[in-house]
């Protein structure tokens, strides 16, 4: 192999090779294959071949061509698996591991403002991590080293955007994703091939949807399951959900000792730096469970694991209110941004800061803040940057955790014919995810979705207490105080297993400034790393 490309044998890619080109993948075979047979005929096709090439590409894949004269990689258009390069001068590798590249090439130089990113957002925008010179393909990105001419080329075939807004009815949009989503869910059926499908399943609108199109066409082999602290709202949901399709359903509680356990454990700390990237902190979600469900061998050995992510963000689920009830502009965007993004750590806030992000997302989108824009054009950039980064760097990469298992995996309502549905939709259909709660509707496959609408409580067992509690101090002292109540009580709420690492006298030191878990995860990591953070 050559010292330019190293493969971490962990993350179980393939590798084929013959006369013509060396290939290392991982992901989709038929995807891959199409491009490798593509690299054969076209050796010297262009970049603008390779973006037609890749953007027809359908799939969850990675891939790293190595031919006489030249290496591509590339990543899918949701970045299902990263790939990280370093470039500096003329020198160039590239890997599927950010650590290893790190340590092969001497990178030690930390980015600043990465870090600043890093403790805010809890990943790094673009294609930086935290380190100089380190950098990773960005969702529907490809790259080109010349090795002839020592020369990289960067190109992005595939933006979650598009100026051409649809016109058709609603019935008729209706009907497309109907038909639409049929296609996809019988294509994932195909391909797990009757192996034991589980659902992690919450009885929100996206799980419950992935769960009912696979009993509604019939896949045999299949199971939900719910986990989280006892009496707790969701998995009280998805069971009501699971009996009244007749699918089984498994809650495994998870209580703050075992949680805390785990947190310290060595098997975490190497799924932090199986998963991390050196760019964003890893996913959280499903971590705990399924080591658990893996040690207790309560998992089949061929299991395929499909969740709901991230039907709430593609669908329209989080354009801003103010992007249809104020004036549009493009100040609006970055606003919004940070507060909803940026805001792990309220000191970190400064003016200073501030403008250090709104700087570096108005790069990301290439625009001026000064321009003019329609309420349309605000929420498409809006939700291209989420896509590029919260959803592909953070919520996306929560599939690592089944990697990490050696777990297969499938992400339906990601899907390729999903983001050319949804990316051009009107912002009157999009907003509050209107039209799909309007498919849902018109779905309702045994009355699960017009005629269900459960109230998911933050408050498990006897912590419900707290929400009468909050009420009256709202009455007493103002929505303030009961705001506060509300988040110095989440220690003990739903998501009390987030925080069980810590200890509660440190969360009360920390909370004021505190978003959530995720702003404690950010400073372990850093310190785990032997990174100073320094920023204040």
């Amino acid at each position: 192999m050559p010292l330019n490309i190293l493969v971490n044998k962990r993350y179980n890619w393939n590798h084929v090779e013959d006369e013509d080109l060396k290939c290392w993948y991982i992901g989709s075979e038929k995807a891959v294959k199409k491009f490798i047979f593509f690299c054969k005929r076209n050796p010297n096709a262009h970049s603008k071949e390779l973006k037609e090439k890749l953007y027809n590409n359908r799939g969850n894949y990675a891939v790293i061509v190595e031919q006489k004269n030249r290496l591509i990689a590339a990543v899918d258009k949701i970045r299902s698996y990263p790939v990280f390069y370093v470039h500096d001068g003329n020198k160039f590798a590239v890997s599927n591991s950010a650590r290893a590249l790190k340590d092969k090439c001497s990178i030690s130089e930390i980015d600043e403002l990465s870090i600043l990113e890093f403790r805010m957002a809890g990943y790094v925008t673009g294609r930086e991590t935290l380190y100089k010179n380190l950098y990773q393909l960005q969702a529907g990105e490809f790259l080109i080293w010349d090795e002839d001419h020592d020369r990289l080329e960067r190109e992005r075939y595939y933006l979650f955007y598009s100026e051409d807004i649809r016109q058709e009815s609603e019935d008729d949009l209706i009907a497309e994703l109907d038909e639409i989503t049929d296609r996809i869910f019988l294509r994932v059926m195909e391909e797990a091939n009757g192996a034991p499908i589980w659902v992690p399943l919450s009885g929100g609108l996206d799980s419950r949807l992935v769960l009912c199109k696979l009993k509604q066409h019939g896949y045999d082999s299949l199971t939900a399951f719910s986990y989280g602290p006892p009496g707790n709202y969701e998995a009280k949901a998805a069971e009501w959900v699971a009996k009244k399709i007749d699918v089984p359903w498994h809650f495994f509680p998870i209580n703050m000792m075992e949680s805390r356990r785990f947190f310290h454990s060595d098997v975490r700390k190497s799924y932090w730096e199986f998963s991390d990237g050196l760019s964003n902190i890893p996913n959280m979600q499903d971590i705990h469970v399924l080591s658990k469900l893996k040690r207790e061998k309560k998992l089949p050995s061929d299991v395929v694991i499909i969740n709901g992510q991230s039907g709430d963000f593609i669908t329209g689920g989080h354009i801003p209110s103010s992007f249809v009830d104020r004036e549009p502009d493009i100040p609006l965007l970055f606003e919004r941004a940070i507060d909803k993004h940026y805001s792990l750590w309220v000191n970190l806030k400064t003016k200073e800061n501030l403008n250090k992000i709104t700087d570096k997302i108005k790069d990301l989108i290439e625009i001026d803040r000064e321009k003019k824009v329609d309420l349309q054009k605000l929420a498409s950039l809006y939700e291209w940057w989420e896509w590029q980064e919260r959803q592909c760097k953070y919520v996306i990469n929560g599939q690592r955790i089944y990697d990490f298992f050696n777990l297969k995996w499938f992400l339906p309502l990601w899907d390729d014919n999903y983001l050319k549905f949804w990316e051009n939709i009107p912002l009157e259909q999009k907003y509050n995810q209107k039209l799909y709660r309007q498919y849902l509707y018109s779905y309702d496959y045994n009355g699960l979705f017009r005629g269900f609408s459960p109230v998911i409580w933050r408050w498990p067992g006897s912590s419900i207490a707290i929400v009468p509690l909050a009420r009256l101090v709202h009455l007493l002292f103002g929505r303030r105080y009961k705001e506060k109540l509300y988040k110095y009580a989440s220690y003990f709420g739903h998501y009390r297993a987030q925080y069980s690492g810590y200890s509660f006298k440190y969360f009360l030191n920390k909370i004021t400034n505190a978003r959530n878990p995720v702003s404690f995860y950010v400073d372990t990591w850093l310190m785990e790393n032997g990174i100073s953070y320094d920023l204040e």
